[in-house]
């Protein structure tokens, strides 16, 4: 579990969780809490697989090939798969306003990547939107490929600002780390989304969308608490019903003990729980690797 208040880190665009260079090939990154990062949870510069982790209240969440400034841009692009995961809440970075769950960029083609089965949820305070393609801007930007092959299924997005943003310059008709071919959205449900749900997105493939408001869900017996949360979480298993509560039984855990209520995974299927989702179980690094 990685803090940023607990450890004494403020606030900044340079302050990350976890820092992925693009030297960084063949990453797991699995089963792990990020929470109250200075800026993201994980910058995953080489992309990889990013699979059932817990994010809470970072300013973004996860940074999926995408490089800003001065770091090396992937040449050739990244690719992988960003699946099972939790993002609850969001902030901004001391006054500049955030509140993304994945930004993604320079993915090759014929990777095959995949962003799907994550859930999303509560976070009106921003002004930006859940998920993002796009490129990034830097010393290196010119070595990006774009955003090709990439699938964004059975993700749910709930009471966030906005919901799917394509950056400006992203096309078809361009060339280079701004190229967009075979971008395909299918079965995501955007719920109670504050504004816009699709911005820039004319040239995605949007197929079997649901867009709707939580009593609809609730009602139709879809969805059966998705206000859940880890205060209510700690609340279920007898413990005192707040998010400080779970995060100071992460961090002060004695040397050589393991309680796994306080990890991430029971946390992540209390939630996808709550909307009438299938548990996620642990599985192995190689098994991860072989799926």
């Amino acid at each position: 579990m990685t803090d940023n208040n607990i450890l004494g880190c403020v606030q900044s665009i340079y302050n990350h969780d976890c820092y992925l260079q693009w030297t960084n090939t063949g990453c797991v990154v699995t089963n792990n809490v990020f929470s109250n990062a200075g800026s993201h949870g994980i910058q995953a510069r080489s992309g990889g697989i990013i699979e059932s982790n817990l994010f809470l209240n970072d300013p973004i969440g996860l940074s999926f090939g995408v490089v800003n400034g001065a770091g090396t841009t992937t040449q050739g692009g990244v690719s992988g798969r960003v699946t099972g995961n939790v993002f609850l809440g969001s902030r901004d970075i001391a006054g500049q306003g955030r509140g993304v769950c994945i930004e993604s960029g320079n993915i090759r083609a014929g990777g095959g990547t995949v962003f799907s089965d994550n859930v999303m949820s509560t976070y009106t305070g921003g002004q930006l939107w859940a998920i993002q393609i796009g490129y990034g801007q830097g010393t290196t930007q010119y070595d990006g490929v774009g955003v090709n092959d990439l699938t964004v299924s059975n993700n749910i997005v709930y009471k966030w600002y906005k919901g799917f943003f394509t950056q400006y310059g992203l096309s078809p008709d361009a060339s280079g780390y701004q190229h967009l071919s075979n971008v395909t959205l299918r079965n995501n449900k955007f719920v109670d989304i504050t504004k816009t749900v699709y911005i820039n997105s004319q040239d995605v493939n949007i197929l079997d969308g649901n867009e709707g408001v939580a009593t609809a869900m609730v009602s139709s017996g879809v969805w059966t608490d998705p206000d859940r949360s880890v205060a209510s979480y700690m609340a279920a298993i007898g413990g005192t019903r707040s998010l400080a509560n779970f995060l100071q039984k992460t961090d002060t855990r004695a040397g050589d003990t393991w309680d796994s209520r306080y990890s991430a995974l029971p946390v992540i299927n209390y939630i996808r729980d709550g909307f009438g989702l299938d548990a996620v179980i642990s599985s192995s690094i190689a098994a991860l690797r072989k799926r």
